[in-house]
């Protein structure tokens, strides 16, 4: 039999999961002779809304469709702390389309998040805590639909690969 009851995302310092999900079900499963087994198959999401203060328990998905539309990047340089408007195209390493040139952005989503750790553990990662990589719309030919109006996003959005489930 399987029991397959998640909820183990509190394991990690942040994720989109509620605080609830602190993995009680396998627990009480366990003490009555259960086994805990794989917690190793769990889900980073590459596309998520980076912290935005102190106080923040719970991280908010972004649709990874958004990959399929943007550029993911980060500067060249290491500590590079710039706003992304002041980083030219030509100090900005597209990594998935340089690593993967047939894939580019549309990896699947364990590429994208173990890649986005690298460059984020290596130092030029973006944002307050360095642990962010830009997802930028600049080049992308479809118009963002919002209610009834069209918008397009103008500057590069920052974002985490954080546990999802």
């Amino acid at each position: 039999m399987v029991l397959a009851t998640g909820g183990y995302g509190n394991v990690y310092f942040l994720s989109t999961n509620a605080m609830m999900c602190n993995v009680t079900a396998a627990w009480r499963a366990h003490k009555k002779g259960a086994f805990f087994a794989n917690p190793c198959y769990t889900q980073i999401h590459p596309t998520c809304i980076p912290v935005s203060d102190d106080f923040q328990s719970k991280l908010t998905l972004m649709s990874e469709s958004l990959r399929n539309d943007g550029r993911i990047w980060v500067p060249d340089a290491h500590d590079d702390a710039r706003i992304a408007a002041d980083i030219p195209e030509a100090e900005r390493d597209y990594y998935l389309e340089r690593k993967y040139p047939a894939f580019g952005n549309l990896v699947p989503r364990d590429v994208a998040s173990r890649n986005a750790k690298t460059v984020c553990d290596e130092g030029r990662g973006v944002g307050p805590l360095k642990n962010g990589v830009f997802l930028d719309f600049a080049g992308s030919h479809s118009p963002r639909r919002s209610g009834r109006h069209l918008s397009q996003v103008r500057e590069p959005v920052r974002h985490v690969p954080p546990h999802h489930r």
